[in-house]
């Protein structure tokens, strides 16, 4: 119990006088008492410890001196540094004084020395570690104690030393009972009697040696289901010194296999690569089953040094870690041990949060193969299938994932980010600007397309960040137009009065203070192209350099080839735009074209379609059959139906069928003429009109009310100009909304981008210092408006909004 510390004997005399009654307890005269003085980093000579003991006289204990078996030893332990190399100073460092509880068990662990065992292995753990597993195992007398990747048992002794019943488990029957290679350097073979039985037994340990059994320890299944164990104390084989492996049946040839099984005297299973990630699983879904409420699970877990965080210790729902202690490897690994205890019974299957972190592999070796075929040896190592699938990172609001990657090292994950750090070279300026647009990528444009932020992408930033620096730094105006005027602000910045060493200062700046024009053209419209230098998927940030010299004309004659034009202003560029109008405008033109074809043909074919339609009719009458003839019945059937369907009657009227033409019309001199039954207004076989159709009355002036008034050629005409006026109309119709749309069109487009060219000017007047430039809207390809406030400041993320128009402010 340390009671007093002090860097010099006197502060460490005056603080043990203050703390007197803490001795109160000790000093009784019954109780033996004894003095003890060490040291570290010099030797002392005995009569040095006796002076210091004689000067402690003043804290007035009354008991007996026992230098051999004292009841209480009080201990003077002087620190004097590092030697380094360098003789040890005179006076110590630091002083410490308390009441000494127990010395540890440095005779016990010496009796334990890897050195003289019997039998060790590549990996026999250190005899102090081994220690310290059984005491924060809090192994007792009479404990069930299991490893179940025991090796050469050598963390079994301590638990059995404490009085813990020892069980082992392991899959490599050689390890398990001495048949590999001895591990001493100077040994050629291993003596016939090494095995674990034989380290209990030199120890005098033999009784608390239960067994060991040559098995898979991922199998559940050698346990039976009431199997509990109070302690399991384990390094599992996590690949570097020895590899884990684990029970598999592969699948074989069937000229490998035996036909007759009863002749088999002795089987070995085979084996397959037992990862960490797997291992660490069963290990606790195995301790969470099988240890009792309140029983330890020590293990030992590799680790990287630097990215070690307890955060990614794996957990169990029925296990709570009590204690993690790293040890030190190398300069880069170590490794963590780590004490678990049981806090209740699983009532079912639960994953461990190990998952989460421990199956970071990304190979596709865990899935089915249709066809079962062997991978080519070559394909098998390939770090690509280690890590993840690219980030993909958008342009968006800020978003970024963690992730856990090989040797415990963390990588960033940018799935969206808008802002980044970029550096102007040429001045020395860097600041902390929006990401606005992505022009140009070397390798895909589908990742211009979408939008993704990778290294090396061309990507158009904010150029107000830049702006302000310069004008600041130089007082002078850049990006802004000529006679433009100037904001009382800016007015202040640029003519303000200024001392002499100021005033100089500022002249030898603007020596340098030239901007080339092309990046001065950027200026004026408010963005910069910039290239992005770091990897977003795996620093999460998106930092990069403003583009200047021979680079920014290579990429803006790149960009033009691009995009057919110089404008980086967006997808809608001037040259798309007309050629749309044109478009429009040819379509019109067709439309109209076509309509006044129709029209035309109207006017100029009436006279030929009339004379066509005459000599049709009148050739259908001339050809038309005799009452008594029937040769051609289709032509009358045609000619029939249509004076009856159109209720018309010859050419003009009805009496064009009385009218004798050659002797080869429907009457002649020689036989009476007759009306066709179709031409009859009111046609019934018993009505007057069909008697008389049919010859039966040849008295026409009497009946000629019973027939159509219209001949078929006024009415056929009527009908063609009523199908051809509709058709006009439809086409003129179709032609005006052309025309009215692709005007009203054109003005809307060329208005929204005047109103654009208005908010650019007003971007880059002096006059309106509260207006940035901002998002691209991709209507015209011109930004709009983010307001920045009166004072020239950026609002926060959450309060970005775009400002259609300047503040009336």
């Amino acid at each position: 119990i340390l009671w007093s510390q002090a860097s010099t004997y006197s502060e460490l005399y005056k603080d043990l006088s203050s703390k007197i009654h803490l001795l109160e307890p000790y000093s009784d005269r019954e109780q033996s008492f004894k003095f003890l003085v060490d040291s570290f980093g010099k030797k002392v000579s005995g009569e040095y410890k006796q002076k210091r003991m004689e000067e402690l006289s003043f804290l007035n204990i009354q008991g007996k001196v026992d230098l051999t078996n004292p009841d209480n030893q009080f201990m003077l332990i002087e620190d004097y540094g590092k030697s380094s190399g360098l003789p040890p100073p005179e006076n110590p460092v630091q002083i410490f004084f308390g009441r000494l509880i127990k010395f540890g068990m440095n005779k016990v662990v010496s009796r334990y020395n890897l050195k003289d065992r019997i039998f060790i292995g590549n990996t026999s753990m250190d005899p102090i570690l081994s220690f310290l597993m059984a005491n924060i195992g809090e192994v007792q007398s009479g404990d069930l104690v299991l490893d179940p990747y025991v090796g050469s048992g050598s963390i079994l002794l301590p638990a059995a030393h404490f009085g813990g019943y020892c069980v082992g488990v392991e899959i490599d029957y050689n390890v398990l009972h001495g048949k590999s290679k001895p591990s001493r350097c100077t040994a050629i073979a291993r003596h016939p009697d090494e095995c674990i039985r034989a380290n209990f037994k030199q120890y005098g340990l033999e009784a608390k040696y239960v067994d060991v059994l040559v098995a898979d320890s991922s199998k559940s299944s050698i346990w039976t289901s009431h199997a509990r164990f109070d302690c399991i104390l384990t390094d599992p084989p996590y690949g570097i010194r020895e590899k884990g492996a684990k029970v598999k049946r592969k699948q074989l040839p069937d000229f490998w296999l035996l036909k007759d099984r009863s002749t088999e005297t002795v089987h070995y299973p085979s084996k397959a690569k037992y990862c960490l990630n797997d291992l660490v699983l069963d290990l606790l879904n195995f301790a969470a089953t099988c240890l009792t409420e309140g029983g330890h699970l020590v293990y030992w877990l590799p680790v990287c040094k630097n990215q070690f965080d307890e955060a990614q210790i794996p957990k169990h729902p029925c296990l709570k870690i009590v204690s993690t202690s790293l040890q030190l490897l190398t300069k880069t690994y170590g490794r963590v041990l780590i004490s678990m205890v049981k806090i209740r019974e699983p009532s079912d299957y639960i994953e461990p949060e190990t998952s989460k972190w421990v199956r970071i592999s990304r190979d596709h070796w865990h899935k089915r193969r249709k066809t079962g075929g062997k991978r080519k040896p070559l394909h098998k190592k390939r770090k690509y299938e280690l890590g993840r699938p690219p980030a993909m990172t958008k342009l968006g609001s800020k978003r970024i994932h963690i992730v856990r990657v090989r040797g415990g090292n963390r990588k960033y994950r940018a799935l969206r980010l808008e802002t980044g750090n970029y550096s102007w070279g040429s001045e020395g300026c860097t600041r902390k600007t929006r990401i606005i647009d992505v022009v140009y990528n070397a390798s895909n444009n589908e990742l211009v397309r979408t939008k993704t932020l990778v290294k090396s992408a061309i990507v158009v930033i904010d150029a107000t960040p830049f702006r302000q620096w310069y004008e600041n730094h130089y007082a002078l105006p850049i990006g802004r137009k000529k006679g433009a005027k100037l904001t009382e602000q800016e007015e202040a910045i640029f003519n303000a009065t200024r001392s002499k060493a100021a005033e100089k200062k500022l002249a030898k700046r603007r020596i340098t203070a030239k901007v080339e024009p092309a990046l001065e053209e950027q200026f004026q419209s408010g963005r910069l192209l910039a290239c992005i230098t770091s990897r977003p998927g795996q620093v999460g940030r998106a930092d990069g350099y403003v583009l200047e010299g021979k680079e920014l004309e290579f990429y803006l004659r790149k960009i033009k080839a691009k995009n057919n034009n110089g404008s980086v202003r967006g997808r809608w560029t001037e040259k798309r735009v007309g050629t749309t109008c044109s478009l429009g405008s040819l379509f019109t033109l067709l439309v109209i074209l076509l309509s006044g074809a129709v029209i035309a043909g109207n006017v100029f074919a009436t006279q030929e379609m009339t004379v066509a339609l005459a000599s049709g009719i009148s050739n259908a009458m001339i050809n038309y059959d005799t009452w008594r003839k029937n040769e051609n019945k289709q032509l009358r059937q045609y000619l029939d139906n249509m004076q009856y369907e159109y209720e018309c009657c010859g050419i003009f009227d009805w009496t064009d069928w009385l009218q004798p033409n050659e002797g080869t019309f429907s009457c002649n001199p020689k036989e009476p003429c007759y009306v066709p039954w179709s031409c009859c207004a009111r046609y019934t076989t018993e009505s007057s009109c069909y008697n008389m159709a049919i010859g039966q009355n040849l008295d026409y002036k009497r009946f000629s009310g019973g027939f159509h008034e219209k001949g078929c050629y006024s009415k056929l005409m009527d009908k063609y100009k009523r199908f051809l006026g509709f058709g006009v109309n439809v086409f003129a119709a179709i032609a005006f909304s052309a025309i009215i749309i692709f005007i009203s069109w054109r003005l809307l487009f060329t208005s929204i981008c005047s109103w654009y060219y208005l908010q650019l000017d007003l971007i880059t007047d002096p006059t309106h210092p509260g207006v940035a430039p901002g998002w691209i809207l991709s209507g015209c390809g011109y930004p709009a408006s983010i307001y920045l406030g009166e004072d020239n400041k950026e609002v926060d993320n959450e309060e970005w909004g775009i400002a259609l128009q300047p503040p009336s402010t």
